[in-house]
C-alpha cells in the first residue's frame, strides 16, 4: 500500500501520461472509500479471503526488504536470492509537476493515438520531457500545495491507524514511515509562462539535435 496522497498523484500522472487531459481534482467520497480507504479494501478482502491469507506490505523504501520492490516480493515468496534474475532499469520515470502539467496541456494537440496507431511524435515528447524533468527541473513531483495534502490526509487518519494497528501489529499506529507533514509543498505554484517556454525550447532544441544527428548519419 502507498501513502494516500503519493497513491492519489501516481494515479493522476500515469492518467496524464496516457493521455488524458482532465485537469487534476481530489476523488469524489465514494471514490475514496472505495480507491484510498485501505482499512475499507482490507477488510472486505478479509471477509472472503481470511485474515491468515492478507499479507499487507507497505509501498516505502524503508519499509521494504533490501529496500526495493523486487527484494521486498521474492523475500515474501520466499526465494533465497535474485542475483540470477535480470532487473528492468527504471521505466516508468516520474514527471515533476510542471512538465506533467505541460504534457496535459500538449495532449490537447498531440494525442498518445492516431488512426489507432501510436503517435511517435508524442513517444518523443514525452522521452524529451522525461530528460527535462530528470536533469533540468526544479524536482517538485508534487501537483498537490501541502494544506490540499494535509486536508486530503485528514481522511484517512483514523483508517491508516486500524490497518497498521491490526494487520501489522504497529504499537504505534503509524501505517506510514514518511510523514507528509514533513514534507515541503508549500512553494508549489501553477506552471508559468515563463516556465512553459523553458520547456518549451528544451524540447526544440532535443528535436534539433536529433534531426542533426539522423542527417550526419546518413
Amino acid at each position: 500500500m502507498r501513502r494516500q496522497d503519493k497513491f492519489l498523484l501516481s494515479t493522476y500522472s500515469t492518467s496524464v501520461i496516457g493521455g488524458h487531459t482532465k485537469p487534476f481534482e481530489l476523488p469524489s467520497k465514494k471514490n475514496i472509500e472505495q480507491r484510498y480507504d485501505y482499512w475499507n479494501i482490507l477488510k472486505k478482502w478479509e471477509s472472503v479471503f481470511g485474515r491468515e491469507n492478507v499479507i499487507v506490505r507497505i509501498f516505502e523504501r524503508e519499509q521494504m526488504f533490501g529496500g526495493d520492490l523486487l527484494s521486498d516480493f521474492t523475500n515474501l515468496l520466499k526465494i533465497d536470492s535474485i542475483q540470477k534474475y535480470k532487473t528492468a532499469k527504471t521505466l516508468n520515470e516520474s514527471l515533476d509537476a510542471d512538465s506533467l502539467e505541460y504534457l496535459r496541456l500538449i495532449n490537447h494537440y498531440v494525442p498518445r493515438f492516431i488512426d489507432n496507431d501510436i503517435n511517435q511524435n508524442r513517444v518523443k515528447i514525452l522521452h524529451a520531457l522525461r530528460n527535462y524533468s530528470k536533469y533540468y527541473s526544479n524536482k517538485n513531483y508534487s501537483s498537490m500545495p501541502k494544506e490540499m495534502v494535509e486536508n486530503f490526509m485528514l481522511n484517512f487518519d483514523e483508517s491508516n491507524r486500524q490497518v497498521a494497528n491490526y494487520f501489522l501489529n504497529c504499537s504505534d499506529g503509524k501505517l506510514f514511515k514518511n510523514d507528509f507533514h514533513s514534507e515541503d509543498n508549500s512553494s508549489y505554484t501553477k506552471l508559468t509562462i515563463k516556465k512553459a517556454f523553458e520547456i518549451t525550447t528544451y524540447l526544440l532544441k532535443d528535436r534539433i539535435k536529433q534531426m542533426y544527428q539522423l542527417r550526419t548519419e546518413n
